[in-house]
């Protein structure tokens, strides 16, 4: 009889962004009311929130982060929502992560 052995490990990871020298300022933020949210780049929302700046603008597309566009073309998001959406927004694009991971149905074929 051959005995097979398994292993399992489980790694918990934290992750800690600082942004310095950053482009992002306080403004009012319309949406939540904050007289000074501060306001970040798509660059920097994403490196935040763990996501790519495509995933950050599909999320402001779907209206689920407060944004200001101060000059044409420059987006601004207000961190209070980017931080009270982070774990719908983590789920959403886990989900979606795994519904292109997983095989297609071969139902009805």
């Amino acid at each position: 009889m051959i005995r097979k052995k398994r292993t399992e490990i489980t790694i918990e990871t934290d992750r800690l962004v600082i942004i310095s020298n950053s482009s992002s300022l306080n403004k009012h933020c319309l949406a939540c009311g904050a007289e000074e949210a501060t306001m970040l780049t798509i660059d920097e929302a994403a490196a935040m929130a763990d996501a790519s700046p495509a995933a950050v603008r599909l999320w402001i597309k779907a209206n689920r982060l407060h944004f200001v566009e101060p000059i044409q073309g420059t987006i601004l998001i207000c961190f209070n929502s980017l931080d009270a959406s982070l774990p719908e927004l983590r789920a959403s694009a886990s989900e979606a992560g795994r519904r292109l991971l997983s095989p297609p149905s071969t139902e009805g074929i």
